[in-house]
Protein backbone atom coordinates (compact mmCIF):
# COMPACT_ATOMS: atom_id res chain seq x y z
CA UNK A 1 0.00 0.00 0.00
CA UNK A 2 2.74 2.64 0.87
CA UNK A 3 4.52 1.96 -2.74
CA UNK A 4 0.53 2.22 -4.36
CA UNK A 5 0.30 6.22 -2.25
CA UNK A 6 4.39 7.15 -3.47
CA UNK A 7 3.46 6.09 -7.09
CA UNK A 8 0.41 7.83 -7.18
CA UNK A 9 2.05 10.57 -5.81
CA UNK A 10 5.12 10.65 -8.74
CA UNK A 11 2.57 10.11 -11.02
CA UNK A 12 0.80 13.33 -9.53
CA UNK A 13 3.90 15.76 -9.47
CA UNK A 14 4.28 16.81 -12.58
CA UNK A 15 0.55 18.14 -13.03
CA UNK A 16 1.45 19.57 -9.31
CA UNK A 17 4.27 21.68 -10.72
CA UNK A 18 2.54 22.63 -14.45
CA UNK A 19 -0.62 23.99 -12.47
CA UNK A 20 2.05 25.98 -10.65
CA UNK A 21 4.10 27.14 -13.54
CA UNK A 22 0.94 28.22 -15.96
CA UNK A 23 0.89 31.30 -16.51
CA UNK A 24 4.54 32.38 -14.90
CA UNK A 25 7.49 33.76 -16.63
CA UNK A 26 8.29 30.36 -16.74
CA UNK A 27 5.88 29.05 -18.69
CA UNK A 28 6.59 28.42 -22.78
CA UNK A 29 3.37 26.99 -23.78
CA UNK A 30 2.89 30.23 -25.82
CA UNK A 31 6.62 29.79 -27.21
CA UNK A 32 8.07 27.80 -30.15
CA UNK A 33 10.56 25.19 -29.06
CA UNK A 34 12.14 22.47 -30.22
CA UNK A 35 10.47 20.30 -28.11
CA UNK A 36 6.93 21.02 -28.21
CA UNK A 37 4.61 23.95 -26.71
CA UNK A 38 3.91 22.93 -23.30
CA UNK A 39 4.58 24.58 -20.26
CA UNK A 40 7.25 22.83 -19.07
CA UNK A 41 9.15 21.72 -22.68
CA UNK A 42 11.44 24.94 -22.33
CA UNK A 43 13.17 23.13 -19.70
CA UNK A 44 12.45 20.02 -19.57
CA UNK A 45 12.09 17.10 -21.60
CA UNK A 46 10.72 13.51 -21.24
CA UNK A 47 12.95 11.49 -22.88
CA UNK A 48 16.78 11.27 -23.13
CA UNK A 49 17.15 14.02 -20.76
CA UNK A 50 20.10 15.75 -19.73
CA UNK A 51 22.07 15.42 -16.15
CA UNK A 52 22.05 18.81 -14.89
CA UNK A 53 18.32 18.27 -13.34
CA UNK A 54 15.40 15.92 -13.41
CA UNK A 55 14.33 15.25 -16.95
CA UNK A 56 16.53 18.75 -18.11
CA UNK A 57 16.71 19.81 -22.04
CA UNK A 58 20.40 19.35 -22.06
CA UNK A 59 19.81 21.86 -25.05
CA UNK A 60 20.04 24.73 -22.93
CA UNK A 61 23.71 25.48 -21.65
CA UNK A 62 25.35 28.00 -19.87
CA UNK A 63 27.05 30.41 -22.58
CA UNK A 64 29.46 31.62 -19.79
CA UNK A 65 32.29 28.62 -19.91
CA UNK A 66 34.68 30.98 -17.89
CA UNK A 67 32.80 31.70 -14.85
CA UNK A 68 34.47 32.86 -12.41
CA UNK A 69 34.27 31.76 -8.54
CA UNK A 70 33.10 34.79 -6.65
CA UNK A 71 35.74 36.66 -3.90
CA UNK A 72 34.11 37.76 -0.63
CA UNK A 73 35.36 41.11 0.54
CA UNK A 74 35.74 39.53 4.37
CA UNK A 75 37.32 36.35 3.03
CA UNK A 76 34.51 34.59 4.72
CA UNK A 77 32.65 32.96 1.75
CA UNK A 78 35.24 32.62 -0.83
CA UNK A 79 34.88 29.82 -3.18
CA UNK A 80 37.77 27.86 -4.48
CA UNK A 81 39.31 29.16 -6.90
CA UNK A 82 38.80 27.69 -10.50
CA UNK A 83 35.27 26.48 -8.79
CA UNK A 84 32.10 25.62 -11.00
CA UNK A 85 28.67 26.53 -10.83
CA UNK A 86 26.42 23.70 -9.61
CA UNK A 87 24.24 21.86 -11.80
CA UNK A 88 21.11 23.42 -10.31
CA UNK A 89 22.69 27.21 -11.26
CA UNK A 90 24.09 26.14 -14.34
CA UNK A 91 20.26 25.16 -15.67
CA UNK A 92 18.90 28.45 -14.17
CA UNK A 93 22.21 30.34 -15.87
CA UNK A 94 21.09 28.35 -19.45
CA UNK A 95 18.46 31.20 -19.93
CA UNK A 96 19.37 34.09 -16.99
CA UNK A 97 22.69 34.56 -18.00
CA UNK A 98 21.17 37.53 -20.67
CA UNK A 99 22.60 35.42 -23.98
CA UNK A 100 18.93 34.08 -25.30
CA UNK A 101 20.42 32.45 -28.66
CA UNK A 102 21.46 29.33 -26.26
CA UNK A 103 18.20 28.36 -25.70
CA UNK A 104 16.05 26.57 -27.99
CA UNK A 105 12.92 28.47 -27.20
CA UNK A 106 11.56 31.44 -29.48
CA UNK A 107 11.50 34.11 -27.04
CA UNK A 108 10.26 36.94 -30.12
CA UNK A 109 7.06 34.83 -29.49
CA UNK A 110 6.46 34.25 -26.19
CA UNK A 111 4.95 37.11 -23.99
CA UNK A 112 7.74 39.96 -24.09
CA UNK A 113 8.24 39.60 -20.09
CA UNK A 114 9.96 36.13 -21.17
CA UNK A 115 12.01 38.27 -24.29
CA UNK A 116 13.20 40.54 -21.74
CA UNK A 117 14.05 38.25 -18.30
CA UNK A 118 17.32 36.94 -19.21
CA UNK A 119 18.79 40.25 -19.90
CA UNK A 120 21.11 41.85 -16.79
CA UNK A 121 21.80 38.81 -14.79
CA UNK A 122 24.97 37.44 -16.67
CA UNK A 123 27.21 36.38 -13.29
CA UNK A 124 30.06 39.22 -13.37
CA UNK A 125 31.28 39.75 -10.14
CA UNK A 126 34.07 42.23 -11.23
CA UNK A 127 32.36 44.12 -13.03
CA UNK A 128 29.08 44.45 -12.17
CA UNK A 129 28.73 43.62 -8.34
CA UNK A 130 26.31 45.37 -7.40
CA UNK A 131 22.45 43.67 -6.87
CA UNK A 132 24.62 40.43 -7.29
CA UNK A 133 24.05 37.68 -5.09
CA UNK A 134 26.76 35.06 -4.77
CA UNK A 135 26.19 31.55 -5.73
CA UNK A 136 28.14 28.15 -5.47
CA UNK A 137 29.41 28.82 -2.16
CA UNK A 138 29.41 27.22 0.93
CA UNK A 139 26.97 28.65 3.83
CA UNK A 140 29.32 29.39 6.66
CA UNK A 141 27.60 30.10 9.97
CA UNK A 142 30.36 27.84 12.15
CA UNK A 143 31.57 31.10 13.74
CA UNK A 144 33.74 32.87 11.47
CA UNK A 145 30.14 34.52 10.06
CA UNK A 146 28.07 35.50 13.10
CA UNK A 147 26.19 37.68 10.60
CA UNK A 148 24.54 34.19 9.06
CA UNK A 149 21.63 33.14 10.72
CA UNK A 150 21.88 28.92 11.49
CA UNK A 151 21.77 26.98 8.08
CA UNK A 152 19.52 24.77 10.32
CA UNK A 153 17.09 27.62 10.83
CA UNK A 154 17.02 28.49 7.49
CA UNK A 155 16.27 25.32 5.81
CA UNK A 156 13.53 24.65 8.45
CA UNK A 157 12.35 28.00 6.60
CA UNK A 158 12.19 26.23 3.25
CA UNK A 159 15.61 27.25 1.45
CA UNK A 160 17.53 24.50 -0.07
CA UNK A 161 21.33 24.16 -0.28
CA UNK A 162 22.63 21.67 -2.60
CA UNK A 163 26.83 20.00 -2.98
CA UNK A 164 27.67 16.13 -0.84
CA UNK A 165 27.11 18.43 2.25
CA UNK A 166 24.20 20.13 1.73
CA UNK A 167 25.16 24.01 2.78
CA UNK A 168 26.61 24.87 -0.94
CA UNK A 169 24.19 28.14 -1.72
CA UNK A 170 22.91 27.85 -5.29
CA UNK A 171 20.35 29.62 -7.37
CA UNK A 172 17.69 27.91 -6.33
CA UNK A 173 18.44 28.35 -2.46
CA UNK A 174 16.49 31.59 -2.62
CA UNK A 175 14.48 30.72 -5.92
CA UNK A 176 11.80 27.89 -6.63
CA UNK A 177 11.67 28.08 -10.54
CA UNK A 178 8.06 26.30 -10.31
CA UNK A 179 6.42 28.61 -7.71
CA UNK A 180 5.81 32.12 -8.63
CA UNK A 181 3.82 33.00 -5.20
CA UNK A 182 6.33 35.82 -4.25
CA UNK A 183 6.82 37.37 -7.40
CA UNK A 184 10.34 36.88 -8.98
CA UNK A 185 10.09 33.04 -7.99
CA UNK A 186 11.07 33.53 -4.84
CA UNK A 187 10.92 31.17 -1.92
CA UNK A 188 9.83 34.12 0.62
CA UNK A 189 8.68 37.24 0.33
CA UNK A 190 10.58 40.18 -0.67
CA UNK A 191 9.90 41.92 2.93
CA UNK A 192 11.33 38.55 4.37
CA UNK A 193 13.96 37.26 2.34
CA UNK A 194 17.19 38.43 3.47
CA UNK A 195 16.21 38.54 6.78
CA UNK A 196 15.86 34.34 6.81
CA UNK A 197 19.85 34.22 6.45
CA UNK A 198 20.92 37.37 7.38
CA UNK A 199 21.02 38.67 10.90
CA UNK A 200 22.18 42.23 10.08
Amino acid sequence: MKKLLMLLALLALPTMLFAAVAGTAHDFSSAGNKYGTTACSGCHKPHNAGTLIPLWNDSNELDDTTYAAYSSPTDALNQTPGSTLGNVSQACMACHDGMVESVNVDFASAQPVKAGITTGLKLDYTNNSGGQHPVAIKYDDAGTNTALVALATVKSAGFKFYGASSDTLECATCHDPHDDTNGDFLRASKTTLCQTCHNN
